[in-house]
């Protein structure tokens, strides 16, 4: 008698815990406790755009997994443009090694990439039962915007501990406290009739996130002299399940032959100490997990940690990098990468349909010519000896970075020659007959700046902004301007 009470006792229980998982299901399927949509969505439009590029036979050559360090420090586009290759940043703020492995997991199943780079700030002591409120908070906005049924249930009992794990999985559990504080949203969701669809970006998004686009301030600087840095990084922990994690990585990617790298991306030089001893002992779990293992490590980079104007003007620990250092960073991963690329790599420099992709991102006419016909570029010269220089070609071009009414004048030279000055202590100036359409005809100089996040060991590239409204009609002279002498004059 007593062991049927027991029975009778869980066969209760069973289908009282199943009525309840049945009724979360059938809510969460109606959608009623859907939180509303992020007004920086760009979560769900890294994976609305993947999708997007998958059902237009668009294929994603690079895959980039990181946190947000890697979403504002890598510039997908400008690396895309070098590379000849289509690269896409999947980075999602505060995640962890933890989850970059399901996020590539999820990314297969939508492309076939050839590379994958991973960011190594995410290498860090956070993990499930081991973080704070705010990053599992991300943890499940992550986890909402993938939606593939195979890895749901697997990804949310490697992500979430015991007691979040309905918190994670349903949002009628998580947003329950909707029926006392937010009953107008219920009504709202109840309009809509289901789960809303991922938000998605308007035109080509390859999962950039531009935040900051001014760098260090003396405020700041000043902060470093009486504080010293906010960031200790021999004192940074390492969770065990981000170094099991890392090996998981690199075993996913060995079953789908993809080359795996490691990128550590820099902050200011200033912001964080024991920078050294930190890279050390990243590069030692890299070692651990696979030796073989490219490893681009920019962190301790002088030509990169040593310049302000790359770098968010912040005193808080998690520094990120402007605009400005995104695309210096990309410039430097593009050419590792490419030091890295075999005779069979991809190169798309000559597929029409890439370039028709692509063609309107920013960045991208500073490494390319033109294949198919576009309104926003024109070349003015190509392959010509002008003074002492032989030049690849001349362009004129529009960039979604520009100010309105406003294009390049971009020169891009065959291997600088040695006899002459470094071009980063020059100005390339032009002097053209110009047409103004209120001045008429006249003679004007287009001081032109050495590029280095577009120039390479075989090309060097001068540019300058001119206006729109401009007609370029003759080239009569073309001269170098020492820097130097002119700031002594």
């Amino acid at each position: 008698m007593h062991s049927r009470s027991i029975l009778l006792f869980l066969a209760r229980g069973v289908v009282g815990v199943s009525v309840i998982v049945a009724f979360l299901a059938i809510m969460d399927g109606l959608a009623w406790f859907q939180a509303p949509q992020d007004l920086n969505s760009h979560i769900e439009k890294r994976w609305s755009s993947l999708r997007k590029l998958h059902e237009a036979g668009e294929p994603v050559d690079v895959l980039i997994l990181g946190d947000s360090h890697t979403y504002t420090g890598v510039n997908p586009k400008h690396l895309s443009a070098e590379l000849g290759q289509t690269c896409m940043v999947l980075a999602n703020n505060s995640m962890s090694w933890t989850d970059h492995y399901w996020t590539l997991r999820e990314a297969l199943e939508w492309c076939t990439p050839q590379t994958v780079v991973i960011e190594t700030y995410g290498l860090d002591g956070n993990a499930p039962g081991s973080r704070s409120s705010a990053q599992l908070v991300n943890q499940i906005r992550v986890f909402e915007a993938r939606k593939s049924p195979s890895l749901k249930y697997p990804a949310a009992w490697d992500l979430f501990t015991l007691d979040e794990l309905a918190m994670g999985l349903s949002p009628t559990v998580r947003n329950h406290h909707f029926l006392w504080d937010s009953l107008e949203l219920i009504g709202a969701n109840m309009k809509h009739k289901g789960p809303r669809p991922l938000a998605e970006a308007e035109g080509l998004y390859l999962g950039r996130f531009i935040r900051f686009t001014t760098g260090l301030t003396n405020d700041t600087q000043a902060r470093y002299d009486s504080a010293g840095p906010p960031v200790h990084g021999a004192d940074l922990p390492i969770h065990p399940r981000n170094i099991e994690a890392a090996r998981d990585i690199a075993a996913l990617c060995k079953e789908h032959g993809i080359t795996l790298i490691w990128l550590a991306l820099p902050m200011y030089h200033r912001h964080v100490d024991g920078k050294e001893v930190w890279m050390q002992r990243v590069d030692s779990i890299r070692r651990e997990v696979d030796e073989a293992i490219p490893f681009l490590e920019l962190m301790t980079d002088s030509s990169l940690n040593a310049r302000q104007e790359f770098f968010e003007d912040t005193y808080d620990a998690n520094q990120h990098m402007t605009w400005q250092g995104s695309v210096m960073v990309s410039h430097r991963l593009a050419q590792f990468m490419d030091s890295l690329r075999g005779p069979e790599g991809i190169n798309r420099f000559a597929d029409t349909n890439w370039h028709r992709l692509m063609r309107e991102s920013e960045g991208f006419y500073g490494f390319n010519a033109p294949l198919l016909p576009d309104s926003n570029v024109s070349v003015i010269f190509q392959n010509v000896r002008l003074k002492e220089l032989e030049v690849k070609d001349v362009m004129r071009y529009h960039d979604p970075m520009l100010r309105k009414g406003m294009d390049y004048l971009q020169f891009r030279i065959h291997r600088w020659p040695d006899h002459l000055p470094q071009p980063e202590t020059v100005q390339l100036i032009g002097s053209w007959e110009v047409l103004w359409p209120d001045k008429g005809r006249v003679r004007s100089p287009a001081v032109m700046e050495f590029i280095p996040h577009l120039s390479s060991r075989e090309l060097t590239v001068f540019r300058c902004a001119i206006s729109e409204q401009l007609e370029l009609k003759r080239l009569s002279d073309l001269r170098l301007n020492l820097k130097q002498a002119k700031r002594a004059g």
